[in-house]
């Protein structure tokens, strides 16, 4: 029975916080989203698959520090750290669908705090803390704790695909186009309007006006 109301009401949580952040966020209402491309997966990738992937490897890490109380502590961190990468990915997925303000920059924050947790935390505290719990044990490893070491192992694939999102951030045209700044904006300098007076047409250097 407890099984099942956590099967209940984890995707419910879930689900509320993500639907709170979704609230909370305000973009550019003139802005839309109409075509399925890259921009659109790394949204699904952000709201969906990083928050359950978190959710997975959770479960196989708590698995594996239950086996000694020593590991205990990095079993808490691990699951505030993992909850905290949680909504700050529902947070940049929604930002960059609703187009808010610093969207771009905040994708980049993120990732960054993600591949960071992945070389950092998993690779490095939670792989030495197991090798050093299993040295000196006169036993066989259990399953789980195979399993999860080649996952550390094989997260380099992880790695790839953080750094390869980070990559299509800065070069994407159409990612410039709907986060960055217009270009019509650009066109007249400041400086150049406050000479010329409000109403004042501008002329270019080849003598036509603006």
């Amino acid at each position: 029975m407890s099984t099942f109301l956590m099967a209940f009401i984890l995707p419910l949580i879930v689900f509320a916080v993500f639907f709170a952040i979704y609230r909370s966020v305000h973009g550019k209402k003139s802005t839309r989203l109409k075509s399925i491309g890259l921009l659109e997966l790394l949204i699904a990738y952000f709201c969906v698959l990083v928050p359950i992937g978190l959710l997975i490897d959770s479960n196989k890490v708590i698995a594996v520090f239950e086996e000694f109380r020593d590991l205990t502590p990095l079993s808490a961190l691990d699951f505030v750290l993992r909850l905290i990468l949680i909504f700050m990915s529902f947070h940049v997925g929604v930002c960059l669908w609703k187009a808010a303000k610093g969207a771009v920059k905040k994708a980049k924050i993120f990732l960054i705090a993600l591949l960071v947790f992945n070389i950092v935390v998993v690779k490095g505290i939670y792989s030495l803390a197991i090798y050093f719990a299993f040295a000196g044990l006169d036993r066989f490893i259990p399953a789980k704790v195979d399993a999860l070491m080649r996952d550390i192992r094989g997260s380099h694939v992880f790695a790839a695909i953080i750094v390869s999102w980070y990559i299509y951030l800065n070069r994407s045209q159409r990612v410039k186009e709907i986060y960055g700044t217009p270009l019509a904006a650009q066109t007249i300098l400041p400086e150049t309007q406050i000479m010329n007076g409000p109403g004042t047409p501008v002329t270019k250097k080849d003598g036509t006006n603006v």
